[in-house]
Formats: structure tokens, sequence, C-alpha cells
């Protein structure tokens, strides 16, 4: 078999594990209706492949001794095992909350934002932590990979990573946000919505769904006062001036403006007809 990269080995083993998942899904019944989280899932997994292994007489204590060796084998013999957009974890980061004092929160799971080659021949890995704005520098000895991102349907589509479900929970809790202010019912899609995606955060970073809605609080509050902007009429008549200021924006707002510009005759005043004369 050709030798793989960490990353590879990890892609595949997702694309196995997502397979497995669907199709134990699309059975009628669930094959794993009352099975909680991919942690519950992949232990079920495995104890199938066990029954697959004493059907074909394999001895599987013997494999998934030679499985783990060739994955520490494989992890010790590369140097640089992490790519940009990698998930990965940091196992001594603490889950939940690190003081009663201090009432932070903190996520183990993150994405390497950058890699920055050092002198020694090592690298070190820029990291950016769930709802984090910094990066954290480690060292590949500091990192494992992330187990795959669960997929999570929500209504505007599926799911797949963790910086994805990040930045539209963010913006979905902005949007509830929003309307809470303006005294308004939010979306019940965006209410949905919500909990989902807080609930697959929560999965995969081993915090709980309202430590993640905490977690990610200055994201949606920033985003809130964002979106809640007063507008405000703007000048542009060149693409890369209306490029630069969002556009296109709301029609009827800029109808409005068009109906408070300065020199606007009203429709019952008729325009001076010059007859192809030119002004004197």
């Amino acid at each position: 078999m050709t030798d793989l990269s960490s990353t590879e080995r990890l892609d595949l083993a997702s694309r196995l594990f997502k397979t497995y998942k669907k199709l134990a899904s699309d059975m009628d019944p669930p094959a794993h209706e009352y099975v909680e989280g991919d942690g519950d899932l992949l232990a079920v997994m495995i104890s199938e492949l066990r029954h697959y292994a004493d059907w074909r007489g394999i001895d599987f204590d013997s494999a998934v001794a030679a499985g783990n060796a060739a994955y520490f084998q494989n992890r010790a013999g590369e140097d640089h095992p992490y790519s940009l957009g990698a998930e990965v974890e940091h196992p001594e980061r603490r889950h939940g909350y690190e003081s009663p004092e201090e009432d932070s929160i903190f996520a183990s799971r993150g994405i390497v934002t950058s890699i920055y080659p050092e002198r020694d021949g090592t690298q070190t890995y820029h990291v950016r932590f769930l709802g984090e704005s910094d990066t954290w520098p480690l060292k590949n000895a500091d990192l494992r990979p992330a187990p795959a991102f669960p997929l999570v349907a929500i209504s505007r589509g599926t799911v797949e990573s963790l910086a994805e479900a990040e930045r539209l929970l963010v913006e979905t809790g902005a949007r509830i946000r929003s309307c809470e202010l303006r005294g308004t019912s939010p979306s019940l899609h965006d209410m949905a919505d919500r909990l989902m995606l807080s609930a697959a955060l929560a999965g995969a970073c081993g915090l709980t769904a309202p430590d993640i809605r905490r977690l990610l609080e200055p994201q949606v509050a920033t985003w809130t006062a964002e979106i809640t902007k007063p507008w405000r009429p703007v000048h542009a008549s060149r693409p890369n001036e209306m490029a630069a200021l969002d556009f296109p924006q709301p029609l009827q707002r800029v109808i409005e403006q068009h109906g408070r510009s300065e020199g606007l005759r009203p429709h019952t005043e008729p325009a001076e007809r010059t007859h192809g004369r030119r002004p004197g």
C-alpha cells in the first residue's frame, strides 16, 4: 500500500466513518437510533468489526495491536504532520471552567492557521482555538489530530467543519440577538439551527452547549452591533467604490436616498424642453 501522510490517513478514515454512519442512519429503523455522539458510534462500529473478525476467523486483538503500533510509528516518522486548515486538539488545555474566580471557558479543539519552520528543522504550528481571536504557537508533541467533525444538518445545508460551524453559529446568534433588541420574534429556523450547531460544537470540543454559547458570546455581540448599525446614505458611482461599500444596498433604501436628493423635481413639475438648443 502506498505510504500516506497523516492528513491523507485521517481523510480516508473520516470517509469510512461517515459512510458507516450514513449506512447505519439510512436503515429503517436506524441501526443506532439512540447512540449519542460520534465517540459512542465509533465504539459500536469497533464492536461490529469484531463480530466481522470472528466471522472471518481474524484475530481481532492482534489486528488492533498492530494498528496501534503502525499509528505511533507513522506519527513518529513524520516531521510535519499538520497542514494549514487542519483541525487539531491540544490535550493539555483544560475543558470547561479554569477556576470559579476567573469563570473562563477553554476549548481544546482548534485550527492550524499558520506554520513557521524553525532553525532546528522543526515546525511551530499556530493554532486558533474555538472562540479565541489569538493563536497559540505549539509543537507537534503538543498536538494530536482531531476526530472528524460531526456532520450536522441545519436549514442552510450540511456543516462539515469546526470553522464553518463556528461562523454559522455566530451569524445565527447575532440574528437572534438583533430580533430580541427590536422586540420581534426570531426565525424558527434560526432557533433550531442554534441548537443544532451548539450541540455539534459541544460534542466536538468536549464542552456543553451553554459553554459553547458563552465562549462565542464576544463574537456574537460584535456581529450583532455590526448588523444593527443604522443605515446611512453613501455616495458612490464607480464599481470599486461600490464594492468597498458592500454594494448592493437594500433597494428601498436606495430609492429613499434618491427621493431625498437635492434638486430632484417633483413628478408634477415638467422638465424644461430645449428642443436641441444649447443653454444660453
